[in-house]
């Protein structure tokens, strides 16, 4: 699993950004919607440490898998 933190997430509009351990602050980071997080049972917050799995989608990387760290 790869580490990282929750660069943005919005309940409200059902999706974030995680972002990878060591990466720049103006990387876009991996995206994730609320449906993996209720799937899982996981709730995140700006900030919190993590680890996730991700895989290519249309738009770029989705987080498929989340832990809180």
């Amino acid at each position: 699993m790869l580490k990282g933190s929750v660069k943005f997430y919005n309940p409200g509009k059902w999706f974030g950004f995680i972002i990878k351990e060591g990466a720049s602050p103006e990387d876009r980071g991996s995206f994730i919607h609320a449906s993996v997080l209720e799937k899982l049972g996981v709730e995140i917050k700006d900030g919190d440490q993590v680890e996730y799995e991700e895989v290519e989608g249309e738009k770029g990387m989705n987080v498929t898998n989340i832990k809180l760290a």
